[in-house]
């Protein structure tokens, strides 16, 4: 029977079964009032109820530029960061996860009870992923799979009653729990989660998806980048009355916009003190700011503060910025590119090539051209642990011998860990080749493409 070849690595890898506690606190403390937040041109009258407030313009926050630096190699950067931890803690060793399941919810309950329970030097190391009662060594392939799977999930959550609905991180409420199976408060699951993320940046894992951007614009101070189109998943109402009122001409009746009043009234926000800044664009653009800053931006700054504080593990937020990275490098550098055929066929090395292995060379390559985007991403899955091709994609010919199996020979062999991919350098025909790399694509599946 046709089916694909999966190989592991068999290195030894230590092991620190000890298992500390730590208990986690989130921080609910706020460290940027709105005055800091906004660098005011001029002297704006802002509203309490019925009193008018002035605010003094004298405080500018830090407007550091935030251009992309040119040829940034942030992986190279991540990487020296974490060779300087594991030497400026040589005894620190690789904790191990323990998994009972493959699915959901298991294997999310598994992971984050394990990285509650670590211990600030757990994180030094690549965790080791050990699925309880079976065989197999993480060489980094299993790792890779456990934390992509688990973005998956967490984006993949339809209820928005959910935390992680539509793939959201946070909410205004921080007492909701994060679904039926995980009965964990918002912010500690919000500071499992980013410890995570942690791993999972330190270790050139997987990421989620979708990462909002306000996340990276505020680990790295620059606060003058949260736009109000940042915000558009956390309330999509005040949204669209903030975008409105930047929008809006002045001299007309703010009460005009929808659910404008509702919003001015559940504010204590009173007609005589909001009609003052309908009279220029200005004033207007400084009312949209005001509502993005009070409604979208102060309920979740608990929860930013806690992702800040986790991915400032061991000063690692502290040590990009002193490497004159930006958040726009950051955000650049974790976007998932968009995949499609040309680039997977361009990522693609063929070694030893010969005559005879060009045209199976060739016979790859058309192959590639004809896989959907979904089985694109499915093949680079199986091949390299990520949806897109971010390595190079080694391809080897195998050789054969007397005992050889020509079945076996044919048969595509991966190794995932090392992004390597083998196939023999004799087909009868391009459509023998290609039923048989059809064998990648029906690798199935609990989302694991090692074990």
């Amino acid at each position: 029977m046709v089916g694909v070849i999966l190989e592991t690595n068999s290195e030894a890898i230590n092991d620190d079964s000890e298992a500390l506690e730590i208990n986690l606190e989130a921080d609910s403390e706020s460290n940027l009032d709105f005055n800091t937040y906004m660098n005011l041109d001029d002297q704006v009258n802002w509203f309490e109820g019925d009193e008018v407030v002035e605010v003094d313009d004298s405080i500018e926050i830090n407007s550091t530029s935030t251009i992309a630096s040119p040829n940034v190699d942030l992986t190279s950067i991540i990487r020296n960061f974490r060779n300087k931890i594991e030497h400026d803690y040589p005894n620190a060793l690789a904790k191990t996860i323990y998994l009972t399941g493959r699915t959901y919810p298991s294997l999310l309950e598994d992971v984050m009870s394990a990285v509650r329970s670590f211990n600030e030097d757990d994180f030094i190391k690549r965790p080791i992923i050990d699925f309880v009662n079976e065989l197999g060594i993480d060489t980094g392939g299993v790792f890779n799979d456990t934390l992509r799977i688990i973005f998956e999930q967490f984006s993949g959550y339809k209820n928005i009653e959910q935390i992680g609905g539509n793939g959201r991180i946070f909410t205004d409420c921080a007492k909701k729990l994060i679904n039926p199976f995980l009965l964990v408060e918002f912010c500690d699951y919000l500071q499992i989660f980013t410890n995570i993320l942690y791993l999972a940046i330190i270790n050139d894992a997987p990421l989620p998806i979708y990462l909002d951007p306000i996340i990276f614009h505020f680990i790295f101070d620059e606060f003058e980048n949260i736009k109000i189109e940042d915000l558009s998943n956390h309330n999509r109402n005040i949204y669209n009355i903030a975008t409105s009122i930047k929008n809006f001409e002045p001299g007309q009746d703010l009460d005009e916009i929808d659910g404008f009043k509702d919003w001015a009234e559940a504010n204590n926000f009173q007609k005589a003190s909001y009609t003052m800044f309908n009279k220029d664009h200005a004033s207007l653009t400084r009312l949209a700011e005001k509502i993005k800053y009070d409604t979208l931006i102060m309920p979740i700054f608990s929860q930013l503060n806690v992702m800040k504080n986790v991915l400032n593990k061991f000063q690692f937020i502290e040590f990009i910025k002193s490497k004159d990275i930006y958040s726009k490098d950051f955000i650049e550098h974790f976007s998932i590119p968009l995949i499609s055929s040309s680039q997977v066929a361009e990522n693609l090395k063929f070694l030893a090539l010969s005559p005879e292995t060009t045209v199976i060379k060739g016979w790859f390559k058309e192959w590639i051209e004809t896989l959907s985007v979904e089985k694109l991403k499915k093949f680079c899955i199986v091949v390299t642990g990520f949806e897109y091709p971010k390595e190079e994609i080694m391809v080897h010919f195998k050789s054969e011998n007397s005992e050889s199996n020509l079945d076996n020979l044919k048969t595509p062999t991966i190794r995932t860990c090392i992004n390597q991919i083998a196939i023999y350098r004799y087909y009868n025909s391009k459509e023998e080749l290609f039923s048989y790399l059809n064998t990648i694509l029906m690798f199935d599946d609990d989302g694991f493409t090692i074990c």
